[in-house]
């Protein structure tokens, strides 16, 4: 397999995403916005219903945390999924499947460069959110692959989500159903810190490297949840992948393509 054009795609990605955020600045500046504000509404709001004082800066960076990997995760798998639904509508997919590229690397390719993008977005809400709360997040190095690792099941699950909608052209009502139903998860997982247990929530993608992320900024060590989320990060991601290329092939033989 030649390699050069898919170098030169994501290349093209790179300088398209970039361009994007210069020239229209003001989609990501809302939506940064809103996700924050999103955050202080439920940080207040949570206070008020147990009638609780202002609570320690540890807790609230936590929280924080928490909510971060929530929006890195909603945002990745909603981008990817929405470029796939994008591609196929366009037309896009067809004019890439018969020149002969392999879609499903293309599509990985723009996921990358929408999570990288997603994560430039998240650390900026995660600045506004330490400098309103004046609290600081005990983050380290090993966060840092964590956070990678939450961005790789999202971006699998956003692949999945495209998978989808190449056959069915609708993908919006899943990926907001999805986006609500991990916010109780994700903070859920604040009462079991370091915990190796097996809940129904472990089945959930993301939710392990978030524990491990969790664990990891709480100095907790704990080898077989180490092993389990990077395993189950790669699992999501290659799951998304698997189901670009089924569903393509699948558009294939029905003649889906053409009606894109």
């Amino acid at each position: 397999m030649n390699i050069r054009p898919y170098i030169l795609i994501f290349n093209a990605e790179i300088l398209f995403a970039t361009k994007n955020l210069i020239r229209y600045p003001l989609n990501s500046l809302v939506s940064i916005l809103l996700l924050s504000l999103l955050f202080i509404t439920l940080h207040y709001s949570s206070m008020a219903m147990v009638s609780s004082g202002e609570p320690d800066s540890s807790k609230t960076a936590y929280n924080i945390a928490v909510f971060m990997a929530w929006a890195l995760t909603i945002t990745s798998l909603s981008s990817v999924a929405n470029s796939v639904e994008e591609y196929a509508q366009r037309g896009v997919l067809e004019q890439l499947v018969v020149s002969g590229h392999r879609y499903e690397i293309v599509a990985t390719i723009k996921s990358l460069v929408t999570g990288l993008i997603a994560i430039l977005n998240n650390f900026l809400i995660l600045i506004i959110l330490s400098l309103f709360f004046k609290t600081t997040l005990p983050f380290n190095m090993n966060a840092i692959f964590w956070i990678s690792m939450v961005l790789l099941s999202a971006i699998g699950v956003g692949l999945v989500i495209g998978a989808i909608a190449i056959l069915t052209k609708q993908s919006s009502a899943i990926t907001n159903l999805i986006q609500f139903l991990l916010l109780p998860l994700f903070f859920l997982q604040l009462t079991t810190i370091g915990d190796f247990d097996h809940s129904i929530s472990w089945l959930v993608p993301t939710i392990l490297p978030l524990k491990a992320l969790l664990a990891s900024i709480s100095n907790i060590e704990h080898q077989d949840l180490i092993i389990a989320s990077a395993i189950s990060s790669v699992i999501w991601f290659t799951l998304g992948y698997s189901a670009i290329y089924l569903a393509v092939t699948k558009a294939k033989k029905k003649g889906l393509l053409q009606q894109s």
